[in-house]
């Protein structure tokens, strides 16, 4: 089969054309993402506006008894052997937060619980961190890949059953040092 000139111009022409338009919007869409993990470089989107995290508490340690809903701008808590409400058991209760997170680079993330007792940290549906045991303060970790500005749920599930309460969560990245989760970072889930 033969190709006139005109047609081989033609083919050139809207190649040239599809090599363009993709090329322009390599760091957009479907083909942006394709584009970023054969390339490996890192994208970085601006900061999140998020709000916080829902936070349920409980009485128990096995997410029964409600006793309060709260948006909580972080995970950084320390509250020694005092419970986080006047209407809850000092050693006897439960939290488990909920909400999205976006995450600034595309890359691999680590995600840090220190707790003193059992914690469980879930991100885009996968458990990550499974400190389910009662245990003094230590820290448990945990990686993902994500990509900038996609949001991803979290569930952070914590319980107290003796001594002190501590909770804190942190993330880092190749281009992220270690830190907390700052406000910015959480955006709120609509409740069900």
């Amino acid at each position: 089969m033969l190709i006139s000139n005109g047609e081989r111009g033609f083919l050139v022409f809207s190649l040239l054309v599809i090599c363009v338009f993709l090329l322009s919007f390599s760091s957009a869409g479907w083909f942006g993402d394709f584009f970023d993990r054969i390339t490996g470089r890192v994208i970085s989107v601006p900061v999140g506006t998020g709000t916080g995290l829902n936070g349920s508490y409980y009485d128990t340690k096995e997410f029964t008894d409600l006793k309060l809903n709260r948006i909580d701008p972080t995970i950084n808590f320390d509250w020694r052997t005092n419970a986080p409400h006047p209407s809850m058991g000092v050693d006897t209760f439960s939290i488990r937060w909920e909400g999205m997170i976006e995450p600034k680079y595309t890359e691999k993330y680590t995600f840090y619980e220190l707790s003193n007792n059992g914690a469980r940290v879930y991100v885009n549906n996968v458990l990550l961190i499974n400190d389910w045991a009662s245990h003094s303060s230590r820290e448990a970790n945990g990686s993902i890949n994500l990509f900038a500005g996609v949001k991803y749920p979290i569930k952070v599930e914590y319980y107290e059953d003796d001594n002190n309460a501590v909770i804190k969560l942190y993330w880092s990245s190749p281009s992220q040092n270690k830190q907390k989760f700052r406000r910015h970072s959480f955006i709120l889930k609509p409740r069900v």
